[in-house]
């Protein structure tokens, strides 16, 4: 029979052989649990009713295994919710809340910067005037995930000179900043006014715990919030020149540096890296081919930036850790390709890629890709 949304199958036995109950559901069922902790046990009197977590098509084997040994019943009952249960899934947390015709639009997948939650719907005529089941669908995930107190939906791909989109809140509190963790530092910053991907924790790691020797001069070109400065200071005594040109990511990097324990140092500019060279001014003159390690962490545009990095890094050799997006198939060819192009115009030449890699899909059309390579000047060999 069906069950109504507030109902759930119960088994009901006698409180004096419940135990023994107990022992032998965990004897016939060490990998799979089939009583559910989403609801309350029950009791009266003389019974117990513990709710089960199987479908009615399992029950037959449930008698089968426990029933000669044991009697009991399956009865149908008002089933109440724990208050300290936990959802384990959107699914399971919206059973009941919403149509099974959205189900698939529930996203597989959502960012968690701090306490805040990020998700993007399907580009689907159907949601564009469902806020009600949008909102369902983002009070699951608070529900899911005990640390979300905020969330909020992307309206817009990353754009701009600051890499910012849009975004609209859709439950829990309304503040966009917050702290979020990664890799033994924390990162304070505002999900609206600055660009933050969680989705680089494992890149930003390898870099931070790559080969890099004391005493090291490195440009963070589009340091942001210092994601990538911060945890290689954190690792190494270095001294690292971090620029941005949005005024709150150069706000929240400079609190960045303070409340993180670094073992190296950060030199924080708010400056449009452009301005280095053209003209040059004092930062440039001081840093013109003392650098030994470039990031750039710009992949819509890095490559119209190599002319700054080619000024600043060593002529003798440094290495870049250039991302990029690249048209697919064969990404990664076509990505060295114009990175090798590019600096040969800068009388550059490439020594060493140390690695090339695809950091991510980030369209049916293009990858991430980085390529971290050794460059010197021409003839310095």
């Amino acid at each position: 029979m069906r069950l109504k949304n507030n109902q759930a199958y119960f088994v009901k036995i006698a409180k004096k052989k419940a135990q023994k109950f107990i022992k032998l559901v965990k004897k016939n069922y060490p990998k799979r649990i089939i009583l559910h902790n989403k609801y309350q046990i029950v009791e009266d009197n003389h019974y117990i009713f513990f709710p089960l977590k199987i479908s009615p098509d399992k029950i037959n084997e449930l008698r089968k295994k426990i029933g000669p040994s044991l009697e009991f019943e399956i009865i149908k009952l008002k089933a109440e919710k724990r208050e300290n249960y936990e959802h384990r899934t959107l699914e399971e947390a919206l059973k009941g809340q919403i149509s099974k015709n959205y189900y698939d639009l529930i996203p597989h997948s959502y960012d968690i910067i701090g306490e805040i939650a990020i998700i993007e719907f399907k580009n689907n005529e159907k949601m564009k005037k469902k806020r009600k089941v949008k909102n369902k669908i983002a009070k699951a995930i608070i529900q899911v995930n005990k640390n979300v107190k905020s969330v909020y939906e992307k309206k817009s791909k990353v754009r701009g000179a600051f890499r910012l989109r849009k975004m609209a809140h859709l439950a829990g509190l309304k503040g966009t900043e917050t702290l979020h963790k990664e890799n033994d530092c924390i990162f304070k910053l505002d999900i609206i006014r600055t660009f933050f991907t969680p989705r680089l924790n494992h890149e930003r790691l390898l870099v931070s715990k790559s080969n890099i020797e004391k005493g090291e001069r490195i440009a963070d070109l589009f340091a942001g919030v210092g994601t990538f400065s911060v945890q290689i200071a954190k690792l190494h005594d270095v001294k690292i020149y971090a620029f941005d040109i949005n005024p709150y990511a150069y706000k929240y990097l400079k609190e960045n540096i303070k409340i993180n324990n670094l073992k190296g140092s950060i030199i924080p500019f708010n400056i449009n890296i452009k301005k280095l060279i053209n003209p040059p001014n004092q930062i440039e003159i001081q840093l013109r081919n003392k650098i030994d390690r470039i990031i750039m962490n710009f992949p819509e545009d890095s490559l119209r930036f190599l002319d700054v990095a080619c000024n600043l890094i060593k002529e003798e050799g440094g290495i870049i850790h250039n991302y990029q997006f690249s048209e697919k198939p064969n990404s990664i060819k076509k990505a060295i390709a114009k990175f090798r192009n590019e600096i040969e115009s800068y009388n550059f030449i490439i020594k060493e890629i140390k690695r090339s890699d695809i950091i991510k899909s980030y369209s049916p059309k293009s990858d991430m890709i980085v390529i971290d390579a050794f460059i010197e000047k021409l003839n310095q060999s």
